[in-house]
């Protein structure tokens, strides 16, 4: 049986000139068991890397406050007036308005699902709140493309299988699995163990993309990767050069988003 599942991100923006936000928790709802759920990062550390006058112990009522608000588990609903309209599909719609100052909610994004919600709500967790995943969990660009499948269900994005014949007797893998109005996506990862080994993926990378780019309709290149800090130097680096290569070797324009910001493009 298939349910619906709605989800909107938390944002902490601490300087609204500034204008930059941080994922610090997602929200979940299912109309149809029903339940609600407040996920936080337990990342606090991150949080002060971006804000370093941020109050640990204000940030921590807030958090208690979401929790209070939105986790429905082992409560009883009828006699709760927090989770009255919680059978509805808006329900987070409009839970989540009064936020609009610091702490503030994405728009509301919706995806079917099938499977258990327990693993369903993992794995979008582990999208949105990459840093509380331990660096010894390091995502694959196999779980980049299999998280990348689910987000494109309700959205006009669909799979398709763009392989480069080159590396097709040892690699059955396809460089670009979905296409979208305007792109193609492929997925990539930054999590590896040594510098050398990310060094020889992306140059796997450059040159099976731009030996199919005959292929790819005069769309642009969407590098859909796991959720680094852009800003982070060793990376940056990297992918400008990437961003070089395949603009000058296809003639195509090319971008490279993290699974988080590509998951919210594509739903707006």
């Amino acid at each position: 049986m298939k349910h619906k599942l709605y989800y909107s991100i938390l944002k902490y923006t601490p300087d609204i000139i500034r204008d930059e936000s941080l994922n610090v928790g997602i929200v979940f709802h299912c109309p149809d068991i029903p339940i609600s759920k407040f996920k936080k990062t337990n990342n606090k550390q991150r949080i002060y890397y971006f804000d370093d006058e941020y109050d640990p112990d204000y940030i921590d009522i807030v958090f208690k406050s979401l929790s209070y608000e939105f986790d429905s588990d082992n409560l009883n609903l009828d006699n709760d007036d927090r989770f009255e309209f919680i059978k509805n599909d808006n329900y987070l719609e409009e839970k989540t308005k009064p936020y609009v100052n610091e702490f503030w909610f994405s728009k509301v994004f919706q995806i079917e699902i099938s499977e258990p919600l327990k693993e369903e709500i993992n794995d979008l967790t582990k999208t949105y709140l990459y840093y509380d995943s331990p660096k010894n969990q390091r995502i694959t660009v196999d779980k980049v493309n299999a998280l990348l499948k689910k987000q494109i269900k309700n959205t006009d994005a669909h799979l398709t299988n763009v392989y480069c014949k080159i590396f097709s007797k040892n690699n059955k893998k396809p460089v670009f699995t979905i296409e979208t109005k305007n792109s193609v996506v492929a997925p990539f990862t930054f999590d590896y163990k040594k510098d050398s080994s990310l060094d020889n993926a992306l140059e796997k990378l450059s040159f099976q993309v731009t030996h199919v780019k005959n292929k790819l309709k005069n769309k642009n290149i969407q590098i859909v990767i796991n959720n680094i800090d852009l800003d982070d130097s060793k990376y940056k680096e990297k992918m400008n050069l990437l961003k070089d290569v395949l603009s000058e070797d296809t003639g195509m324009e090319v971008k490279i988003d993290t699974l988080a910001d590509f998951s919210e493009k594509i739903k707006e």
